[in-house]
Order: structure tokens, then sequence, then C-alpha cells
């Protein structure tokens, strides 16, 4: 059902276009992709999608361009025989330089359910009534005027596009509704709500001022009790401020009675407070001086105990410094003896050192010429030996595995060989048979080609019988169903029996030609499609068998190249491995290198054998090695001693050349004499400087203790120094505190104890409150009159203090109690009523509100009810929809009249007298054929229906 290679089609620049040629020519196949790229429908359906593929291509691909409200989209859909279809919508951006459109996709139109509803809401029109009224499928031009009358109430619908008036008519709907639920809920709640008359509202505002109005009068009370209770507690406090003058008053006058006693009392205490300081200061500096002579004495001892110490010391530090003076002598002879006898032994020195060089050396060699004897006399000869089997024995290891891989790679080799003849031979056979299948195949890929050809023919033939027996049974069934009535709506004749039974006997011999004709070629064609199977099937054979021979082949042919590329690897690794042998190998393998594969085959060295007794030569290798190591060992401590020996035997000659034997003996002679000298004056050095070392330590010992006695001294006469000077000090405070004295208590100060010092202070003690009641006794005169005043005030306040405040404040607090219990028991009486009379008014208004709201309610429920009614399918909808069927049939009668010539008109059946329930139905037209009568006449029976139908469509 689709072109081979791809087709483009413009429809620009006419608004009418006709599409013409003979059956199958593809007429058909333009609108079904219109369809498809819009809808997913052809005439097949809408699910075997593959089908629609051309036999010979894999894919199909349709784009489809339109301009819908002034902009131009491209809706594209392809269907592969391997994959999922797809579908996308784009919008086509014109290009500023003239040239072709810019495609932009469109979000979301990829997937199927956003497709279909970019459709819907671009196009407007379901597939149903697309293919109905704007695209006509082939044999189906009479579908708008067959359906029902409310199927094309339904076409039409989409056609003028009522969804909005739709929407609008369910908004409408849902709000009635919604607004009937709230009258039924208001309904109730304002029935089952109480009714506030004018005299129960008046009742409890008079309760409720009433009981506000003796509230007021106990709040009054209890204010006046609140300022009585505070006045009396006022009069308590100015009464207890009375008395407390008083008594003060009282006391004063008590003071003022014991004036003399007082002055005399303060006198006395005034003369201890001056004499008892200065008395305790003498007793004091008494004990103090007393003290400091007894200080004195214990210093002035002291001092002469450290300075007889002093005297010892001085004469010990003498006696220390005088021994020292005289070691520090012998240290320093013994130290110049030293110093001679070290530089005698550093003159003898080189010549001892030479005398036991040549000793040591005599010793070496006379060890090395030992050690030396105990060496093989040919053992030069065995180490060059032995190095020789060590190399034959290397160049046998490094050959062995080379010959192995090559003995290996050789025999791999004779394998490839016989690998790529075997599949060499097999190839050649494979090709032939190969080349028999490849021209079966052609032939009956020709036989198919042809038998295609031959069932499209067929197929069209049949599809144009089917058409006209079609089209013959629906006149039959239509002159049936007008046989009853009396003109005949197929010719518009009157209807007689014998034209009837003329009329039937002509449609069924067409019907059965038509069917004989119809099941002929179906028969054909049955046969020519079983013809196409067989062929097909042998077809599929020969395509598996050429496939298989191919697949062989190709296996057979890697399989050859393999073996070639294992042949050359195996001469590229016997290459390797013979080059890499050492040449006496090389000559046992081949005396030359072979110059083709072949050549290597004719070899036949190192066989299994000569690898077995190489590899037995090998295995004493380990044991040769150590044995090449032990006397390469010895070897090279043989040329070590030798060498050794040589050197010593030089050394020492030319040692006995230089050295005189005999001066170097008496040398070492004298050097052991010198050496013993020097020990023992080292030892009566070591000696002298520890006597030195301890003479020291006594010395500062001595100089140390000296040094702190004379501190000592020092610091002891000083502080007797101070304390004589402290004795002077306190004899002259205590002649000034004499002096201070009054005269009567000086010469008492001379005899004075401490007791007598203790009693004045106790005197002095109980005399301290006299200077308290002084002092209060200055002030006491002035005092008097002003607490007298004071008395005299209080008396003034209280009398001014109302009568009820002068009393008890226990008994107001009672009367106050009383007056607040009151209180709370008539604000509860005012809250009540106050609550009762708030709740009559919220019940009042509440339900003035809810009568409000139901009246509001009410009224947009009218509102929306109406409304509901007037966007109904039998309201404006119907009203719309019939305006566009007038329209259509005005513009129908236009076109109609012109291509009639004023035959023939349109008019829509029974509009004035429509019953509600026929409000979906639409475009039930009749037509008047002002030739055949001035009768309507069904569209269905008319017998241009075609020319109606695209006046219609029109």
């Amino acid at each position: 059902m689709s072109y081979r290679e791809g087709q483009e089609l413009l429809f620009d620049g006419a608004p009418l276009w006709v599409l013409s040629g003979p059956n199958g020519a593809g007429k058909s196949t333009i609108f079904d992709a219109i369809t498809f790229a819009l809808y997913g429908l052809y005439r097949g359906g809408q699910k075997n999608y593959k089908d629609l593929i051309n036999h010979q291509a894999d894919a199909l691909n349709v784009e489809f361009d339109f301009i819908v409200d002034e902009v131009a989209y491209r809706v594209c859909r392809t269907v592969s025989h391997r994959g999922r279809p797809t579908r996308e919508v784009f919008r086509l951006i014109p290009s500023k330089t003239g040239g072709k459109p810019r495609p932009e996709p469109i979000a979301d139109t990829d997937n199927d359910s956003g497709f279909k509803n970019w459709v819907e809401r671009t196009i407007g029109l379901k597939e149903n009534a697309f293919t109905s009224c704007v695209l006509l499928l082939q044999g189906q031009s009479e579908k708008l005027l067959q359906v029902g009358s409310t199927e094309r109430g339904e076409i039409l619908k989409q056609l003028i596009d009522l969804s909005p008036y739709k929407r609008l008519h369910l908004l409408a709907d849902d709000r009635r509704k919604e607004l009937e639920i709230q009258v039924k809920s208001l309904k109730p709640r304002l029935d089952s709500m109480l009714t506030v008359s004018d005299a129960e509202l008046n009742a409890a505002a008079e309760a409720f001022n009433q009981a506000a109005a003796l509230l007021k009068s106990v709040d009054e009370k209890v204010e006046k009790l609140t300022v009585f209770r505070e006045q009396s507690k006022q009069w308590q406090q100015l009464k207890a401020q009375i008395n407390e003058a008083q008594k003060e008053l009282q006391e004063l006058n008590n003071l003022l009675a014991r004036t003399e006693e007082i002055e005399r009392k303060c006198s006395r205490l005034r003369e201890l407070g001056e004499v008892l300081p200065l008395l305790s200061s003498i007793i004091n500096q008494r004990q103090r001086i007393l003290v400091t002579e007894q200080q004195v004495q214990q210093l002035q001892h002291k001092c002469q105990q450290i300075q007889e110490n002093l005297e010892r010391a001085e004469s010990e530090k003498q006696n220390a410094s005088n021994q020292v003076q005289h070691i520090e002598k012998e240290i320093e002879q013994l130290e110049t003896n030293i110093n001679a006898l070290t530089s005698r032994l550093d003159k003898l020195a080189p010549f001892v050192a030479s005398l036991s060089q040549m000793e040591t050396i005599q010793i070496q060699l006379q060890d090395q010429q030992q050690k030396l004897a105990t060496f093989p006399s040919n053992l030069e000869q065995l180490v060059q030996q032995a190095q020789l089997r060590d190399n034959q024995l290397v160049e046998a290891a490094s050959a062995l595995p080379w010959l192995e891989q090559l003995t290996q790679w050789r025999s791999n080799l004779a394998d490839a060989l016989n690998r790529e003849k075997t599949t060499s031979n097999r190839l050649a056979y494979l090709e032939s048979q190969l080349k028999e299948c490849q021209n079966q195949q052609e032939k009956l890929n020709s036989d198919i080609a042809l038998e295609h050809k031959i069932e499209k023919n067929l197929s069209q033939e049949v599809t144009r019988a089917e058409t006209g027996y079609d089209t013959v049974c629906k006149q039959r069934k239509r002159f049936e169903k007008a046989a009853h009535k009396p003109t005949c709506e197929l010719c518009g004749q009157e209807i007689t029996p014998e034209h009837a039974h003329k009329e039937k006997a002509r449609l069924d011999a067409e019907i059965a030609t038509s069917q004989a004709n119809l099941n002929n070629l179906k028969n054909q064609h049955q046969q020519v499609q079983e013809h196409l199977n067989q062929l097909t099937t042998e077809l599929k054979f020969i395509d598996q068998q050429i496939s298989s021979l191919q697949l062989e082949r190709n296996q057979n042919g890697n399989q050859q190249n393999q073996a070639k590329i294992d042949t050359n690897n195996c001469v590229l690794q016997i290459n390797k491995a013979f080059n890499n042998l050492p040449a006496i190998y090389q000559a046992c393998v081949s005396p030359y290198l072979p110059s083709d594969v072949l050549g290597w085959l004719d070899t036949n060295y190192p066989t299994d054998t000569d690898l077995e007794e190489l590899s037995r030569y090998l295995s004493g290798r380990q044991a040769h090695t150590n044995y090449l190591s032990s006397i390469g060992t010895q070897f090279e401590e043989w040329k070590l001693l030798n060498a050794q020996i040589q050197f010593n035997s030089e050394r020492l000659a030319e040692l006995e050349k230089k050295l005189p034997l005999a001066q170097a003996q008496q040398a070492r002679v004298e050097q052991n004499n010198l050496q013993q000298d020097k020990v023992q004056q080292q030892s009566q050095l070591k000696e002298l400087k520890t006597q030195q070392h301890q003479l020291k330590n006594q010395l500062n010992k001595a100089i140390e203790s000296v040094n702190n006695l004379s501190d000592e001294l020092q610091s002891f006469q000083l502080e007797l120094s101070n304390k004589r000077g402290i004795q002077g000090e306190i004899q002259r405070s205590i002649a000034s505190d004499l002096e201070n004295l009054p005269q009567q208590w000086q010469e008492k100060a001379n005899t004075i104890q401490s007791f007598e010092i203790e009693q004045l202070e106790t005197e002095q003690q109980e005399l301290v409150e006299y200077e308290f009641l002084s002092n209060r006794l200055n002030i006491a005169n002035g005092s008097v009159a002003f607490i007298q005043q004071q008395i005299s005030n209080f008396n003034t306040q209280i009398e001014q203090l109302p009568s009820e405040a002068r009393r008890s404040i226990e008994v107001i607090e009672l009367e106050l109690n009383s007056a607040k219990t009151l209180k709370i028991e008539f604000d509860a009486n005012r809250s009540n009523a106050e609550k009762n009379f708030n709740e009559l008014v919220r019940q009042r208004e509440q339900r003035s509100q809810l009568e409000q709201d139901l009246q509001k309610v009410e009224r947009e429920h009218r509102l929306y009810d109406l409304l509901s009614v007037l966007l109904g399918k039998k309201g404006l909808q119907l009203q719309l929809l019939r305006n566009a069927e007038r329209a259509i049939v005005e513009l129908a009668n236009e076109i109609l009249d012109g291509l009639s010539r004023g035959r023939m008109r349109l008019e829509l059946r029974g509009e004035a007298e429509e019953s509600p329930s026929e409000s979906d139905k639409a475009l039930d037209l009749q037509v008047y054929d002002y030739e055949t009568g001035q009768r309507p006449t069904a569209v269905a029976m008319t017998s241009s229906l075609t020319g109606l139908i695209w006046c219609i469509r029109i």
C-alpha cells in the first residue's frame, strides 16, 4: 500500500485539485498517507503498520505539511520492520533567505498520547469525523449520508467544535449541583434554628441592667471599706508612734536627772585615756631594756669564741699552703724528666719499628710458603680444562631450547601444510555448489516477480468486482425498501407490480453475474497466491542453502587463511630458532639456510634421541659448575699467595738494605730500659698529683673556714653595736614619756607595775558607757522639745481620720470580706445575664445571616440552572448546530443550483416539528427535484447521490 520510491505531492497555487488515474494507480494511497500521518489509520485498520511497507523496502516514511490558523506544521511518521514506529510534529519556521523552512519539534509529540492530544487540540476533529467529512475513503463517499442522523450530529459537532460550550455546560452544571447541595444543607439548618423575639431580647437587656446596678453599688461599698482598712492601718501606726515617742521622752528626762554623775565619770575617763598609753609604753620599754641587755652579753661571748676559731683556721691555712708549694716543685721536676725520656724514645722509635716490621714479614713469608705447598703442582692446567668443558655446556644449554622449538615448529609446519591442502580442496567443491544454487535463486526471483505482477492485477480486479457487487447489492436493498412506496426513488417512475418484478429480476441477474465473476476472480487469485507461496518457500529453501554454503565457504576460507598464517608463523619461528643456534648446532641441522618451506621439512636433526642425549649431557652441568667454582677458587688463592710471597720478599730485601741490624737491636734494648724508667716516674707523678689535689682541697677548706669565721665575727660585732644603740634609744623614749605625764603621775610611773596598769584599763572599760551618755546628754535638751512636737502632730493626724476608720482593722476586714462575697455573687449574676443577652443577639444575627445566605444561594442556583439549560445540548449547542446545518444547506444549495441548473434543492426535514429527543440528530436532509415532482425525496434514495455529497462536503 505504499510507493517503493519517495514521492512528493504539492497542493499549492489552487483551491481545488483533481487526482485521476486507473484503479490501483495509487490515488487512495495519498489519502491513506494523510489519515495515517494524522491518526495512524488506513484502510487495513490501525494495528498492522508493517503491512503498509512496500515489499521491496525495509521501512516507510510519511511527511504531511499543512497550515492551521496561518501556522505551518509538519507531521512525520515512520514504520520499520525492525524497531518501533515513531511519530512527531514539527512547526515549520520560514527561512529569512527564502529557502526551505526550518522544522522545529513540538514538545511531547514524540509519544502516542501527546501526539493524539495535539491532533485533537489543533485539527479539532477525531478520526471518524475527519474520514466522514473532510477526507472520504475509497468506496465510502456515501458514508456521511448513509449513517444515521445521530452519527451525523456527532460529526457536525466536531466540525463546528462544540467542545468549549460542552466544557462551559459541564462547569455550569457542576456549579448548579454544588449550589443545590448548599440549598439543601442550609434549609434544615434554618428550620432547626430558634427565632428570637423583641420581647425576649428586651427582657434579657433589662435583667442585665439590674444585675449591673447591684454590682455597681456593692463595688462602691468594697472600695469604701478598702479605703477604711488603709486608714485603720494608718491610725494604728500613729498610735504606735505616739507610744514610742512618749517612751523616748521618758528616757531623756531620766538622763537629764544624772547630769552631775555623767560629767564626773567622763572626766575620769579622759584622764585615764591620756596616761594609760604612756604608762603602758614605759612598762614595755623597761622590759625591752632587760631583754636587750641579755642579748648583748650573749653576742660578746660568741664573738670571743669566733675569734679563737679564726686564729686556729689561719694557722691551718698557712701549713696547707706550704705543703702545696713543696709538692708542686717535685711535680715540676718529674714532668721535666718524663719529657726528656719521651724525646729520647721518639728518636729510637723508627729503628725499633723497622726491626719489628722485618720480623713480621719474615713470619708471614714462612706461613705463606707452607700454604703454597698444599696446592697441586698442575693447578693452572686443571683450571683451563674445566673452563673449556664449561663453555661447551653453556653452548649446549643455550642450544637445547631452540632445538626443541625448532623440532616443535617443524612438526607444526607439516600440520599447517596438510590443513591448507585440505581446505583448498573443500573450497573448490563449495564454490561449484554455491554457483549452482545462485542460478536456481535467480530463476525463482524472476518467477516470483512475474507471479507478483499477476497477483497484483488479479487483486485489483477482485477489488473492482467487489465494488461492483456491493453497488448492485445496495441498489437491490434500496429498491426493496422503496418498493412499497408509490414512486420509485431510484428512477422516479410509478412503481407497478410488473415494474417491480422486472427491476428485481434485472438486479438479481446483475448480482448473480457479479457474484460469479467475483468468485472466479477470487479462485484465480487464490491459485496465484498458492503458487506464489510455493515459489517463496522454494526461494527461502534456496536462500538457506546459499547462506549455509556461504557460511561454510567463509569458514573454510578462514581456515585456509589461518593455515597459511600458521605456515608463515612456523617458518618465522623456525628461522628464529635456527638463527639463535650456535654455529656448531646450525651445521648439525642444515649446512645452509633452506630457501623455501619444504626445505625445512627435508631436515631431520635434531631427533628425539638427539634431544634426549643432549639433555643427559647437560644433566651433569651443575656438578661441573660446582667443580669449576671450587678449582677456580683454589686457583685464585694460589695466585694471591704467589703475589703476597713476592711482595713480602721484595719488602724484606729493601728493609735489610736500609737498616743496620746491630744498631737497631741496641736501640730496642735502650728503648725497653727508658720505657721502664718512664713508667716508674709517671707512677710517682700520679701519686704526687693525688697528694697535691688532697692538699689543695684542705687549703681551700681552710680558706673557706677563715672566710666564714671572718664573716660571722663581723656579723655578730655589727649586731652587738645595733643592740647597744637600741638600748640608748629605749632610755631616751622612757625619759620622753615621763616628761609627757602629769606631775602627779610621774613619781607613780617610776614604781608602777603591770598589774596596776591592768586595773586602770579595767576601770577605763567600765567608764566607756558614760561617754555615750555624755553625748546623749548634750542633745537631750533639744530632743525633748522635738519629741513633744511630734506627739502633738500625731494626735492632730488621728483627729483628721474619719470616725469609721478609728477602729480595729479586724472588724473592717470582716465587713470587707462580706462585701466582696456579695460582689462575686452579683458579678456572676451580671455575667450570666450578659451571656444570655449576647447569646440571644448572636442567635438572631446568625439566623439573619443564614437567611441572607440562603437567599443568595437560591438566587445563584436559579441563575446557574438557567445557564446550564441554555448551554446544554438543547440550548446554545443545539442553536449553533442548527445554524451550522442551515449554513451548510445554503452553501450546498448554491453549488447544487449550479450543478443541477436549478433543478434540485436541499431542505432540512421537519425542522419546525423537532422533538426534544431528536436534538442530537443533524443533516436530516431531503431533496426536491422540480422535474420529477414537488414531493421531497430522501437524499439516500437520490440517483444523483454523489453530486449531493460533494455539494454538502464543499
